[in-house]
């Protein structure tokens, strides 16, 4: 029997307004769009679905794909990841999109405070408006909002900071590592940032994250930990499910075991969703991806692996639970 699809991220399209250090989407000279004939396909287990770009707000037809995808997947949490940048046309379509799926969530990148996020993101006075973007979807009742932090070799020492601003204005915080990924940020170009840097950073985050009662915060601290471990070279701390329960379908309809891998398990352009799933690249992926070499820690395969793994994530948070209320530092 197949394993049940649980984790998807969608490139809607390839394209982007933005100029980031740690990604070249914005070099594609070739626009591509995730049909709606693909979207149609999407296997009804899904229970989270990540819409990506590129910059998603690009595409106006941005309400209709999210209402396939909730069609296709009704117990699927939506959450569209954007730079922020298009702050009117990010309004206005969030409203619309609100009416057809009123807990659609926003994450909105920021990787910085003021200049250095408009440096990493290579659009002058972007901060600015990214910050007007999360007042104005605030405003109009998007519930799951979140500033979204990627560290880089550059930005590193900004971290906390974001963190500290994701309380200020009351929304969720959430942070990755830059990686390379010829698939999908284009680039194999990106350094780890420097493992000292970022435990510190972390150690602050995570300690104020396990001190609260939030259940998502401190599974949160947990993922952190497994950055921290990339960071450093070491091994995954739980098996990858890339073409198991997780999986990337680029802008062009290729499905592929996740947005790190360039194996191809189909195209639901051309084929079906049950005979790229079946197919025998998809088993081959299945058979080597929790040994997988690239070694990734990103959110789109790792959630699925906490949640298969609940008692090694568990005991990891009782003991930073502990670290965290007797003042010593989580990550050393």
């Amino acid at each position: 029997m197949l394993p049940e699809l649980k984790d998807l991220v969608i490139e809607v399209i390839d394209t982007c307004n933005a100029r980031c250090v740690m990604c070249n989407i914005w070099r594609n000279e070739d626009e591509h769009k995730t049909t709606a004939p693909a979207i149609d396909q999407l296997p009804p287990t899904l229970t989270n679905v990540n819409i990506s770009g590129g910059e998603p707000f690009l595409r106006s037809d941005l309400p209709d794909l999210v209402a396939r995808v909730k069609a296709r997947c009704p117990n699927a949490r939506i959450v569209i990841s954007s730079n922020g940048f298009l702050t009117e046309r990010i309004e206005s379509v969030m409203r619309r999109i609100l009416e057809i799926d009123p807990e659609a969530g926003v994450g909105i990148s920021i990787d910085g405070r003021d200049e250095l996020h408009d440096v990493v993101r290579g659009v002058p006075g972007g901060f600015a408006k990214c910050m007007e973007t999360v007042r104005r979807l605030k405003a109009i009742g998007v519930k799951s909002l979140r500033l979204a932090f990627t560290a880089t070799e550059s930005n590193v020492s900004g971290l906390a900071a974001v963190h500290r601003l994701a309380r200020e204005v009351d929304v969720e915080f959430t942070c990755a590592v830059a990686h390379n990924s010829g698939v999908y940020f284009k680039t194999d170009q990106n350094v780890e940032p420097d493992s000292e840097a970022l435990r510190s950073q972390l150690n602050t985050v995570a300690a104020e994250d396990l001190k609260g009662w939030s259940i998502k915060r401190w599974a949160r601290a947990f993922f952190y930990q497994g950055l921290l471990d990339r960071a450093r070279g070491r091994n995954r701390r739980l098996p990858c499910t890339a073409a198991s329960k997780s999986a990337f379908l680029a802008a062009n309809g290729n499905l592929h075991p996740c947005n790190m891998l360039e194996n191809k398990l189909g195209n639901l352009n051309t084929q079906s969703f049950g005979e790229a799933w079946s197919s025998a690249e998809a088993e081959e992926v299945r058979d080597f991806a929790p040994t997988c070499a690239v070694n990734c820690w990103m959110v789109c395969t790792a959630r699925e692996s906490m949640k298969s793994h609940p008692v090694s994530v568990m005991r990891w948070v009782v003991a930073g639970k502990m670290r965290a209320h007797l003042g010593r530092e989580i990550y050393t």
